[in-house]
């Protein structure tokens, strides 16, 4: 039922935003327009089709998904928006999917590209250019799916993590998500962050 109200969404929601940026660029713009912005409380959604989807617009991410990004995204990859607010911006051949809630708890960012390497570096060095600080992070390299955390202060001293999430996902264009949370009280950060 969600999937087929997410093709209705998508197909009432008419053409998809695209934009002039590049790929990693929109996709950390998706990121700390809406994940940040939930995280923050500065952004909010509230439950209305109508709100929800102005709240997405507003920062130019179209409501819903096209039936052509759900393909992108692949079966397993259904798994990360399964009943969530749901909204994508096109960059050049390019897809960014945003997931607030469902069945996963959160804002998800995620990254559809044909191509394969180079999206990781691009999005760390745009999260690093814009104040984020990588922290020490103890995957293994041979993981199916790897994780680097980024870390940054707001103007309170409020600490927030971007999970960036990277890997491959069996017959999905899924290349890279990020996530991003408040770090709560009492949890120790390394020196310096």
């Amino acid at each position: 039922m969600t999937a087929v109200l997410a093709v209705l969404l998508a197909a009432a929601a008419g053409p998809p935003v695209a934009t002039q940026a590049s790929p990693a660029a929109d996709f950390v713009d998706v990121t700390m327009a809406l994940c940040y912005g939930v995280a923050t409380g500065v952004v909010k959604f509230d439950g209305s089709l109508e709100g929800d989807a102005k709240v997405l617009t507003d920062r130019k991410v179209a409501s819903g998904l096209r039936q052509g990004t759900m393909e992108r995204l692949g079966r397993q990859g259904l798994g990360f928006v399964s009943q969530s607010i749901i909204g994508e911006r096109v960059s050049g051949e390019d897809a960014i999917v945003l997931a607030v809630g469902g069945k996963m708890e959160g804002c998800r960012t995620m990254l559809l590209s044909k191509t394969v390497d180079g999206h990781e570096t691009k999005v760390a060095k745009i999260l690093v250019a814009a104040g984020w600080k990588e922290a020490p992070a103890n995957d293994a390299h041979a993981a199916a799916v790897n994780r680097r955390m980024f870390i940054r202060r707001d103007a309170k001293g409020q600490p927030f993590l971007v999970n960036m999430f990277t890997g491959a996902l069996a017959q999905s264009e899924f290349r890279v998500m990020t996530t991003v949370n408040a770090i709560p009280p009492g949890v120790e950060l390394p020196q310096g962050f």
